[in-house]
């Protein structure tokens, strides 16, 4: 699945098999309430998106039931949504946001936990071997344990940190 959202907060899917096809439209799926910053694709399809207003989205429109009712609105973010990953390991949604936050958010939505220690705006994530990783603003990448959400470590950058990749 492809996800794509421009300006207009406009979000777009098209399945890769359907790209293939020659059927190269795009399909819109809805609008965010405010332009989007973050998106994340879970293994069975489901776009998650946050957005300058500190929501985040969850779509499904690949499931024919779920995709004409309108997303689910995660609230918690008092600023911008502007990180979005998700764990392969526990399929938790990490969301990073302009309020200095790090959330864990379950598969029904809820908020599971805070990583406490973030004192700069988010900027990026990635999760993986166990652990969260978040690039911000303070010129530190932080290293969080997944498993319980305690700050492992606190590695200097230099400058501000926009993202943050694991291989």
């Amino acid at each position: 699945l492809i996800g794509s959202t421009a300006f207009q907060a406009k979000l777009k899917a098209l399945r890769w098999e359907e790209y293939e096809m020659n059927e190269r439209k795009p399909r819109i799926v809805g609008s965010h309430d405010a332009v989007v910053h973050a998106m994340a694709v879970a293994g069975d399809g489901t776009l998650y998106t946050g957005s300058n207003a500190g929501t985040i989205r969850v779509w499904h429109p690949l499931d024919h039931q779920l995709r004409n009712q309108p997303p689910r609105v995660l609230c918690g973010h008092t600023k911008r949504v502007s990180a979005l990953c998700i764990s392969r390991s526990t399929g938790t949604l990490y969301s990073g946001s302009s309020d200095s936050t790090i959330r864990a958010w379950s598969g029904d939505g809820t908020c599971i936990r805070t990583l406490i220690g973030q004192v700069s705006k988010v900027r990026s994530l990635a999760v993986g071997r166990l652990k969260v990783y978040s690039g911000s603003a303070d010129s530190f990448v932080r290293v969080w344990s997944e498993e319980d959400g305690t700050l492992l470590y606190t590695v200097p950058h230099g400058d501000e940190v926009f993202a943050v990749a694991l291989g």
